[in-house]
């Protein structure tokens, strides 16, 4: 594989780490954002600001199958991993969480977060906490979130993890594809046409959620060729401020699963 930057979208980015293909090292520090952290990244997102450098490893076959792999907070590991994330796990954890709804408490908390979009602020071009979240004891599913679709027309304050739901007429459509999003899209800016700016039509809300959904992350692919202390020394560089881990750490944490001390 060319080591070749190149940029990919939230949305398949998301993807890969729900199926399991990106993976993080199982020793690497976890999922440690705080909740308001989350919400500023998306806020960047929405108003298009560089949010950093994905750096990904390509896995070799035999790299894939050993048990050093963690999934993303949230995620289940079913598959063969392809990638690990070597760079970016913070944002690309925040980015599932907020938006897949996975059930699982956030991190260093005894409740479940569900993050949400303030639609009339952003409309209006302020962007400050237009991101927002509540807790709950219980995890709150999308069949539960989506009884309250009618309060969203009202506020526009809408939960971010519509980006994933799927149209429940059609498993293999989204939720934000269905009629009946389309149809509460125009209710919603019915309802809000003396608030909302005169030029606003049900299109360019669509075009704010989905931009989230379209935003190019900028990665780097760093190729299977590459030798393990190569990795460990490129690992350890970009972890440096997080981890304090030295090379040699590296390589006995790598190894240490293949039964090599």
């Amino acid at each position: 594989m060319a080591e070749n930057p190149g940029t990919d979208k939230v949305e398949d980015l998301l993807k890969n780490v729900h199926d399991g293909s990106y993976v993080i090292p199982y020793f690497q520090r976890g999922f440690e954002w705080r909740a308001r952290m989350v919400c500023d990244l998306i806020e960047s997102i929405l108003q298009n600001y560089y949010a950093g450098l994905i750096l990904l490893w390509e896995l070799s076959s035999q790299e894939a199958r050993s048990e050093k792999w963690d999934p993303i907070w949230g995620v289940e590991l079913k598959n063969t991993p392809k990638k690990a994330i070597l760079d970016g796990q913070q944002r690309l954890a925040s980015l599932y969480y907020a938006i897949y709804n996975p059930n699982k408490e956030f991190p260093n908390r005894k409740s479940y977060y569900v993050f949400f979009l303030n639609l009339n602020k952003v409309l209006g071009a302020d962007y400050e906490e237009s991101v927002t979240y509540k807790y709950y004891s219980t995890h709150q599913p999308w069949d539960q979130v989506r009884k309250s679709k009618n309060e969203w027309s009202q506020t526009g304050i809408i939960p971010l993890s519509v980006l994933s739901a799927k149209d429940p007429n059609n498993p293999n459509q989204k939720y934000i594809d269905s009629t009946e999003f389309d149809n509460w899209l125009k209710e919603y800016v019915d309802k809000n046409k003396h608030t909302l700016p005169k030029d606003i039509t049900t299109h360019k809300v669509f075009k704010v959620l989905n931009g989230i959904f379209t935003y190019p992350f900028v990665f780097y692919p760093l190729s299977s060729a590459r030798d393990l202390p190569d990795i460990c020394n490129i690992f350890a560089r970009v972890n440096a401020k997080g981890m304090k881990l030295s090379t040699f750490d590296l390589m006995n944490a790598f190894l240490y699963p293949k039964g090599i001390e």
